[in-house]
């Protein structure tokens, strides 16, 4: 009995590929889309947070500006420490110059130049995200804002994540492992079921064997497609094995190819002619011709098969040593489904011992 077969290529081998390379795709899409969408909220968000500090700081921003206030500076930087992610500020008037300028650790830095068109850009350079608003109170333009907000990168989004995203790798791996090892079984147990099946096949008894499945899709279709194969076999070794009971009559028989080459002769054949079959395999009847018949006796057994694809009558052949055999001669053409011819099939018996 053979023992299956782990074949390198198998089908159930790719399907747990496939399946597990799915999954983890899966995940890093899912993941990056995440990245994605968090980085783009962060910087709405974040132009968000500049118009709130705005608006909470619009009233200290009027005391500066309009009144001079010294003392509204303090204040404004107070309330700038409530927003941890605020690098710096800088105030500047309706001249565009600096009036006030903020930083989160209380370091001194260069102011840069400001114009209009700042007010439509945002810049993020590494982890900084420099943008410009206006100053207003009660709808009162006052002047213009330049914040610079700390943000995420994208290895710090990754380091938050780090631990939550190689748990979900862990977890997607033992179920995507157990997942695709159970349905690439279950996908691939109707193929080793058949191939087990197809491999104890006896040819001889192959009429009481059929393959069952409750299958009802295509593997379903394919046990159909071997159960017929099956019994069609078994119709065509039925017909071969009672072709091959009337080939050993006692009449001898040659089979030819369509150009009269000999493809297969019987036993009763060599007891007639003397003739073994290795002797004459690839050659024409000719062999036989006893050089007692002319060309138009020939001729008209040619006609014959022609017309009739049949032929009967006496002839007289040579046995290999020589002597004159007559022999009762049938000769049948066999055609394909076009009607060409595939073979000739001719059987003969010895008339010399009758007559």
């Amino acid at each position: 009995m053979k023992t299956q077969t782990e074949y390198k290529g198998s089908i159930k081998r790719r399907l747990i590929f496939i399946i597990m390379s799915v999954s983890f795709l899966t995940v890093f899409i899912g993941y990056g889309s995440f990245v994605y969408w968090y980085m783009q909220n962060q910087s709405e968000r974040t132009v968000n947070l500049a118009k709130t500090v705005g608006l909470v700081l619009g009233q200290d921003f009027a005391k500066l500006l309009f009144l001079n206030d010294i003392s509204s500076a303090s204040d404004i930087s107070a309330s700038l420490k409530s927003f941890p992610r605020l690098e710096s500020m800088v105030l500047y008037n309706l001249d565009k110059k600096p009036v006030l300028k903020y930083s989160k650790n209380n370091e001194n830095f260069s102011v840069e130049s400001f114009s209009k068109n700042s007010i439509k850009n945002i810049i993020i350079k590494d982890n900084i995200l420099t943008l410009y608003i206006n100053a207003n109170y009660q709808d009162t333009h006052l002047g213009y804002t330049q914040y610079k907000f700390n943000i995420d990168t994208l290895w710090d989004v990754a380091k938050q994540n780090i631990i939550s995203l190689l748990a979900i790798l862990i977890l997607m791996l033992i179920i995507s492992y157990i997942l695709t090892t159970y349905f690439a079984k279950r996908f691939t147990k109707p193929i080793t079921n058949l191939v087990s099946f197809l491999e104890k096949i006896e040819l001889s008894n192959s009429s009481n064997k059929k393959i069952v499945t409750n299958e009802l899709n295509e593997y379903g279709k394919l046990y159909e497609e071997v159960n017929l194969m099956l019994q069609r076999i078994n119709i065509s070794h039925k017909a071969i094995e009672l072709a091959a009971a009337a080939f050993e009559t006692q009449n001898g028989i040659i089979i030819t190819d369509k150009n009269q080459n000999i493809l297969l002769v019987n036993k009763a054949f060599s007891e007639i002619t003397g003739y073994k079959e290795d002797e004459v395999i690839g050659k024409t009847p000719k062999i036989l011709q006893s050089g007692l018949h002319d060309k138009e006796f020939y001729d008209n057994i040619r006609s014959g098969l022609e017309k009739n694809k049949f032929w009967s009558g006496m002839i007289i052949n040579k046995h290999k040593s020589g002597k004159i055999v007559k022999e009762n001669l049938t000769i049948h053409t066999v055609l394909d489904d076009e009607k060409n011819v595939m073979y000739y099939i001719a059987s003969f018996v010895d008339t010399t011992l009758y007559k």
